[in-house]
């Protein structure tokens, strides 16, 4: 049974083990079981059966317990699952570059100064994919668009505030041409999917469909001429779209400089910037990692390898800056985004990362600490594996339901 129980659980892709039918099937097979055993005792007298009677009598209790709260917790997620709002297909490139028109090409800044080359477009908004859809005040994820690609949870409460305050108030000026990734009309790829400016686009959208968004589409079409295009093609596209399409080659880390320039913007969470942050490591990254039992990353002989993860992941010298004390010494802050962004590589799950990036209440402090012991060499793990240098599985998804698993143990319990 134990065998049965892990292959379940690598067979479960999309839910969380003991919130699947086939740990259900099993506890109500073990129930069975006991069940049968307790009719082969129940003529005995004796003490040793009552004894046994008894044992049994509450282990069958506790399972259907079990089995009660992991049903009803089955029922649950379908429920919300129904009602996350159903989302259009993403777009094909062909039909993404055939639905609009091009204007002027240019050039924007990533937060590191990396110059990125792009070209105009006006597009339908439908044409577009984001990470989640505005629908009334809510805000829902969108299944089909690249998780890697969105670091941040545009559920949260102050981002969806942060969404619907830009619907309510589309202010066009911040819509239009800028410098910088991070501020201006959306960065997309050619196939239509926004690599930043989710929020601008989805309010943009929102807008549109709440009729909020006729001063956004007058600002198209007065400043038709400046981007490249004829103001009488703009009135022919319906609930019009200002983007910043890419038009040079996107490998990961200028995918990753994208996705993660924050300058001018909503700041990101904890635990947003090391998913940012893990995106950008490499195996080569940990070359010159000095072993220890203890998989600290703040050792003296592990002063190199911390320095060079920084360069990469905050590539700006003026946001390296505040990693520094008055000695050119890594300080605190350093040593925690470095060890965040290895914690986010090595188990890529985001309530588990937020958790131990961000909650001061953490039922599982040990569990906790001896995951980031171990978050190096599953870091590295995950990074030959990408290189087909070992063998692809996951062992960090398996540890990281586990540790989720007893944390809700503890919370049940409280």
């Amino acid at each position: 049974k134990d065998i049965q129980l892990y292959e379940a659980w690598l067979n479960e892709e999309q839910r969380d083990f003991k919130n699947s039918p086939l740990y259900q099937q099993m506890l109500q097979d073990e129930i069975d079981d006991l069940q049968n055993f307790k009719q082969g005792l129940e003529g005995n007298k004796d003490s040793e059966s009552l004894k046994e009677l008894d044992k049994i009598n509450k282990e069958i209790l506790a399972k259907e317990n079990d089995l009660n709260y992991y049903k009803n917790l089955s029922q649950a997620d379908e429920i919300t699952e129904n009602k996350k709002a159903p989302r259009k297909e993403n777009v094909s490139r062909e039909t993404y570059q055939n639905a609009g028109i091009a204007g002027n090409s240019a050039t924007v800044e990533t937060d590191s100064g990396k110059q990125i080359k792009i070209q105009y477009k006006i597009v339908p908004a439908t044409s577009l994919s984001t990470s989640h859809k505005l629908e009334g005040d809510d805000v829902f994820e969108n299944k089909d668009y690249p998780a890697k690609l969105q670091p941040r949870d545009r559920t949260g409460e102050l981002e969806k505030a942060q969404v619907i305050k830009m619907r309510n108030n589309l202010r066009t000026a911040f819509l239009g041409e800028n410098a910088r990734v991070n501020e201006g009309a959306p960065v997309v790829r050619d196939d239509g999917t926004v690599l930043n400016g989710n929020g601008r686009t989805m309010a943009i959208e929102g807008a549109y469909n709440e009729g909020k968004a006729d001063n956004y589409k007058q600002f198209l079409i007065d400043n038709a001429e400046k981007f490249g295009f004829n103001a009488d093609d703009i009135e022919k596209i319906e609930n019009p779209v200002l983007v910043r399409e890419v038009t040079q080659e996107l490998d990961d880390k200028t995918t990753s400089e994208i996705t993660g320039s924050k300058v001018g913007g909503m700041s990101f969470k904890v635990s947003e910037q090391a998913l940012t942050d893990a995106e950008i490591l490499t195996l080569k990254d940990f070359d010159n990692y000095k072993e220890n039992v203890d998989g600290d990353i703040s050792i003296p002989s592990n002063d190199d390898f911390c320095r060079n993860v920084l360069i990469k992941i905050a590539p700006s010298e003026n946001e390296r800056n505040k990693y520094y004390d008055n000695k050119g010494n890594l300080n605190a802050d350093a040593i925690s985004r470095i060890n965040n962004a290895i914690y986010a590589l090595a188990y890529k799950d985001y309530n588990l990362i937020s958790k131990n990036a961000e909650s001061t209440n953490d039922n599982i402090k040990n569990i906790s600490s001896a995951a980031q012991k171990a978050a190096v060499d599953f870091a590295r793990l995950k990074l030959k594996q990408k290189e087909n240098l070992a063998e692809k599985y996951d062992i960090g998804e398996v540890v990281a339901d586990a540790i989720k698993l007893y944390d809700q143990v503890k919370d049940d319990k409280k």
